[in-house]
């Protein structure tokens, strides 16, 4: 009986850190897709000012 007990306790403790694991790693590429979304839309912003400034000094 003791044995089972540890038994369950061990797969528990499997599928608690199994869930843990994924939620992180979820977490992980979330953050990553959103930084380079925002990296993306911070280059096309400065781009898009650079370009207005540019024709704005040649006029």
């Amino acid at each position: 009986m003791h044995k089972e007990r540890i038994r369950f306790a061990v797969s528990a403790a499997y599928v608690w850190i199994a869930m843990v694991a994924f939620e992180f790693e979820t977490g992980h590429w979330v953050r990553l897709t959103m930084s380079a979304v925002t990296a993306t839309l911070a280059f096309a912003a400065f781009l898009r000012f650079h370009t207005e400034r540019a024709l704005e000094v040649h006029r």
